[in-house]
């Protein structure tokens, strides 16, 4: 068997697996196109910012639009969140006050 007969069998028996993954990836991507244009993104949106977030219309943005593409009430997005215990020790801080006790169940 040559080498191209193995290549043409491999790409015969994952053509539906492919077939599959590019569907899924037009809806995804359809689906953040939407969100973008539902928020209103502008290019202006795009502009480099102070860095200390003050009226930087483009970190309310893509908040916005990843809050439309999870169909969440509200999304804080940013790459300074580093991990998932960072995002629940953010999330904590900002509803207890100091003495505030919390229940914890596990098992």
């Amino acid at each position: 068997m040559k080498v191209l007969d193995i290549i043409e069998e491999a790409e015969k028996k994952s053509k539906l697996l492919f077939d599959r993954i590019d569907k899924i990836s037009y809806f995804n991507q359809k689906k953040v196109l939407d969100a973008f244009r539902k928020a209103k993104v502008q290019l202006s949106n795009f502009a480099p910012s102070s860095g200390y977030g003050f009226e930087d219309t483009g970190k309310y943005k893509l908040s916005e639009v990843f809050s439309i593409i999870l169909k969440a009430e509200d999304a804080i997005v940013s790459p300074l969140i580093v991990s998932g215990t960072h995002a629940l020790s953010m999330s904590l801080f900002g509803m207890l006050r100091p003495n505030d006790s919390i229940l914890s169940l596990t098992g």
